[in-house]
């Protein structure tokens, strides 16, 4: 259906799981990576963030190795064209955006790494919508074998193509002629 089937408290999740990683992070001081399921919806503002970050223990953001980003909101692919031209080589070393689950495979291994189901199912619907919308654009605007304008244009817009191909050849310019 396009959304979650459960409202999350993202400050109730984030406590959550910091309390996970506290002794990996800030006692054995060991690195960890982020992987944020936004479902297009980012739950977070880029202020809630910035409170967060200064709530964090400084070890937190040492040892963090990456965020990965997957089914991201228009805000974060926003906010990446924004800060694409300014921000650092280090941000974008460690973040990831992925528009499906399958594009994490290169940084994150699949069989190691299990997301719920919901979220594959998630990842299929988006597929599926992404078909419909192609379908709906091939009967708009012409697609599969028939030309981007069908039937009688496309044979006009062919007899112009062939007619221009024969005047070239007439001037010398074949297929064996360089035109530099």
């Amino acid at each position: 259906r396009g959304q979650a089937d459960y409202p999350v408290d993202m400050w109730e999740l984030i406590a959550y799981c910091l309390t996970k990683l506290h002794e990996h992070v800030v006692t054995e001081k060991k690195s960890f990576a982020i992987v944020w399921v936004q479902l297009n919806d980012h739950r977070l503002w880029p202020w809630d963030l910035r409170k967060l970050k200064a709530s964090l223990h400084p070890s937190y953001l040492k040892h963090l190795e990456a965020v990965h980003v997957v089914h991201p909101s228009w805000a974060v692919r926003v906010l990446r064209i924004l800060l694409w031209p300014i921000a650092e080589d280090e941000l974008w070393d460690r973040f990831h955006s992925h528009e499906r689950i399958e594009f994490l495979d290169p940084q994150i291994d699949p069989q190691k790494f299990r997301l719920p189901k919901d979220i594959y199912e998630y990842d299929k619907w988006l597929d599926k919508q992404a078909q419909e919308m192609n379908a709906e654009a091939a009967k708009r605007f012409g697609g599969g074998h028939a030309g981007m304008f069908g039937g009688e244009e496309d044979k006009k817009i062919k007899e112009s193509l062939d007619s221009m191909k024969h005047l070239l050849e007439e001037r010398g310019f074949g297929k064996d002629t360089k035109m530099e």
